[in-house]
């Protein structure tokens, strides 16, 4: 049965966030952390100056990137709005109506962001290892913090090899649309599939509804901090007849209520997405797909 109550959604990473602090102010920050990385880097020779300014030039270029990003997405908004009035889906987000697809290695961006790590945590350990505190208690207090954030470094190769594991057995996988857009009022259908990785035997589809925006904290009115709230949910768990069918199809019907029309461009954020998890020997398949799920015009 399908859950219409609005509830906070703790520990989900929500799919398009609006860029910091707005355009203007985010370019500004973006240029003087990557100039004042750089100036760090190519002119003192203490390994500290040179992680920090390493930790600046990344966070600036990052920050950088989501406005370069954010430009493009209201721009093509706007272009797309003046050429099909009344599909609000065209502006919205540069959709493929055959469907989306998934499972990217992105193996740039999971080093980009190990190096991170190591330019972050490398003056604690060079206090460590090369200047040690004269005290034998500020030292061992120090190692110990340093030693609960180097455990980051493990966790995260964790990750990134699971994440490697997962493409090598599976591949990309594919949300085809038998329909597009899906109007509220109407349904859902779509098809599954993954390009290896063994037959699909049980399959279970979530479908929510998300919704996303910032909370500044009372104390601080300078900080702010993503929620995620879920508007809608319905699960379906498929067994295919065939068992070495390698798609799998499967259909939600959907509220009729406009208010859950996609926004992904606007404040707050409204959009849908399917989850699809299947439990199979070794590393078991999780992902989720961005869903084309408007009101009618």
């Amino acid at each position: 049965m399908a859950e219409t109550e609005r509830k906070l959604l703790k520990g989900h990473p929500g799919r398009f966030e609006n860029t910091f602090g707005g355009g203007a102010i985010a370019l500004a920050i973006g240029i003087v952390a990557v100039v004042a990385g750089v100036a760090l880097m190519l002119f003192k020779v203490h390994i500290v100056a040179f992680s920090g300014g390493g930790c600046f030039a990344m966070a600036g270029l990052a920050l950088l990137s989501a406005c370069h990003k954010d430009y493009k997405r209201h721009k093509f908004k706007e272009k797309q709005l003046r050429r099909y009035p009344g599909e609000p889906w065209r502006g919205d987000y540069p959709w493929n109506e055959a469907g989306v697809e998934s499972g990217q290695l992105h193996l740039l961006g999971w080093l980009l962001g190990l190096a991170f790590f190591v330019f972050f945590l490398l003056p604690f350990n060079w206090v460590i290892f090369k200047d040690p505190p004269p005290s034998k208690y500020l030292f061992i207090a120090w190692s110990l913090f340093t030693g609960l954030f180097d455990l980051l470094i493990p966790a995260y190769l964790y990750v990134m090899v699971l994440h490697i594991l997962k493409y090598r057995k599976y591949g990309r996988s594919r949300l085809a649309f038998r329909k597009f857009p899906f109007f509220l009022g109407d349904e859902v259908h779509v098809a599954f599939s993954k390009t290896r990785g063994g037959r699909l035997e049980r399959v279970e589809f979530t479908l929510r509804c998300l919704e996303q925006y910032y909370v500044r904290r009372a104390a601080d009115h300078e900080s702010a901090t993503k929620v995620v709230y879920q508007r809608y949910k319905d699960t379906q768990v498929v067994t295919p007849e065939d068992r070495l069918a390698s798609e799998v199809e499967v259909r939600f019907p959907l509220p009729d209520d406009p208010d859950l029309s996609t926004r992904l461009t606007e404040y707050p954020n409204i959009c849908w997405e399917l989850e699809v998890r299947a439990r199979v020997p070794g590393v078991d398949f999780h992902d989720s797909y961005l869903l084309p799920v408007y009101r009618k015009a």
